[in-house]
């Protein structure tokens, strides 16, 4: 039986920029995270490209990681406007999410310290501050060789 193909789905993950400090022990399970959110759609190559920037800390200073991720997103022509915007701003954050809990899991399980586990996150809020923050492109990678 043939699968149908995914009208929205995430093409590759790629780290950024990561960076770790931790000068003590962690203490405790409260942790704050914050983030911030970008994403650039080029609508000529139907991509969907989503920057999350994710900084965790503890309540003493004594732990920071960051993080920014992009995820490559693909996406039908034929997918209605405000669907297609719901992919972006909903389903888009909650697919990327769990790499970054994953990262940062296994960041700190190798640097000798207590593996912090981030709780999942209601990422409502990441989505409307999501849709502020979308770009769109027009532009198509020219194929063609370059005439003298």
């Amino acid at each position: 039986m043939d699968q149908p193909i995914a009208r929205f789905s995430l093409q590759g993950i790629q780290v950024k920029e990561s960076y770790f400090t931790q000068s003590a022990e962690a203490s405790g399970q409260d942790f704050a995270v914050d983030t911030e959110v970008e994403g650039i759609v080029n609508e000529a190559t139907r991509t969907f490209q989503l920057h999350l920037r994710v900084r965790v800390s503890d309540e003493q200073e004594s732990f920071e990681a960051r993080i920014h991720q992009v995820g490559n997103f693909v996406f039908d022509r034929d997918i209605e406007e405000k669907v297609l915007t719901n992919f972006f701003v909903i389903n888009a954050p909650a697919m990327l999410f769990p790499f970054v809990r994953s990262y940062i899991a296994s960041l700190t399980a190798l640097s000798g310290y207590e593996t912090i586990l981030l709780p999942a996150l209601n990422l409502q809020s990441l989505g409307e501050s999501l849709r502020d923050n979308i770009k769109y492109e027009q532009t198509e990678q020219d194929d063609q060789p370059a005439t003298e």
